[in-house]
């Protein structure tokens, strides 16, 4: 070489607690430490006897000096320091942190370079068994949130049938089955309501009893089956003209019940003899009669309410049938 090393680069390199060697132009090495003979696994005697020039190549056989070239040898083609973390070996397990320091003279040549391994396999072995884990975890809470999303979507759709199922049960526990209209029991709560409303608030509401005339004899005659239809074309006629604030029912076998809130009793006579009418030109095979009663005027109470609307269809059957009495 025609630049004389320093005497104090030599010291560097020995007193250097990580691997350090010094490489000259033709990448020989000139010199190196006790730690670079540890990390190579290496003696003093092997060191020796093995040619120098590329010798950090073959001790090490790190990955980027075979894929990119020789990092001392960019070092000093540039004259700027490189340094390369977590470098693997294609040779053996280690990994290392590299950094090539060229030397330069006064012409800014670089005439020699250094070279300092720090043995990181240890931390990286480490650091790659965390993000193993990590990546286990991750997967691990991943699989356990698409379980509970899909459980969460199994509950959520169980709880949907349920609710329809309910739904169901409680439609079928407040309608009649046949002709799908309410049945007692709302007809009860509906004329209960409505009472005290119209006690309340002091407006009159109407309450209509119906019965079908003669069904036994068309039972009898055509069959229950012609029972079964008349029964539905009469509900069908009841909900088809009267109001949705209006509750129509089946209140027992062939007899009807209508709430008419706020609806005095002569009004409520004459939708009563409409419906009455409409169904005579239906076709049926029965006519009905009907009574009607008004409340606060005829009774107070929902029992005495059903009382007077009651006599009233009595009154009407007594007189013939087919017709519509008011309670007097």
């Amino acid at each position: 070489m025609t630049t004389e090393i320093h005497p104090l680069v030599n010291v560097f390199i020995d007193t250097s607690f990580d691997a350090a060697a010094l490489v000259g132009p033709d990448l020989e090495v000139l010199h190196y430490n006790r730690a670079y003979l540890q990390l190579a696994e290496l003696s003093p005697r092997a060191m020796k006897k093995d040619p120098h020039a590329r010798m950090c190549h073959e001790h090490f056989g790190l990955t980027v000096c075979e894929k990119d070239g020789c990092l001392s040898q960019r070092a000093m083609e540039t004259g700027k320091s490189i340094r390369i973390d977590e470098v693997g070996s294609s040779k053996r397990d280690l990994t290392v942190n590299l950094l090539a320091i060229p030397l330069v003279d006064e012409r800014l040549h670089a005439y020699a370079c250094i070279e300092i391994y720090r043995d990181v396999t240890a931390e990286s072995r480490m650091q790659n068994n965390y993000k193993g884990l990590l990546d286990r975890e991750r997967r691990r809470a991943e699989l356990l949130q698409q379980e509970v999303q899909r459980r969460t979507a199994d509950l959520h759709r169980a709880n949907e049938a349920l609710n329809r199922a309910l739904q169901q049960v409680s439609t079928l526990a407040r309608t009649d089955p046949l002709t799908m209209l309410h049945n007692r029991r709302v007809f009860d709560e509906q004329l209960t309501r409505e009472v005290q409303r119209a006690i309340r608030f002091k407006r009159e509401m109407s309450l209509v009893v119906i019965d079908l005339d003669h069904f036994k004899q068309v039972n009898d005659k055509l069959g229950h089956q012609a029972g079964d239809d008349a029964l539905r074309t009469v509900s069908r006629i009841l909900t088809a003209q009267t109001r949705t604030v209006d509750t129509v029912a089946r209140i027992g076998g062939e007899e009807f019940a209508l709430v008419l809130p706020e609806t005095n009793v002569e009004d409520a006579m004459v939708v009563v003899d409409r419906l009455r009418r409409t169904q005579e030109t239906d076709g049926l095979h029965t006519t009905f009669s009907a009574g009607v009663a008004a409340c606060p005027r005829h009774a107070v109470s929902e029992e005495e309410l059903f009382k007077a609307a009651d006599r009233a269809l009595y009154t009407a059957k007594g007189k013939g049938r087919n017709r519509v009495e008011m309670f007097r």
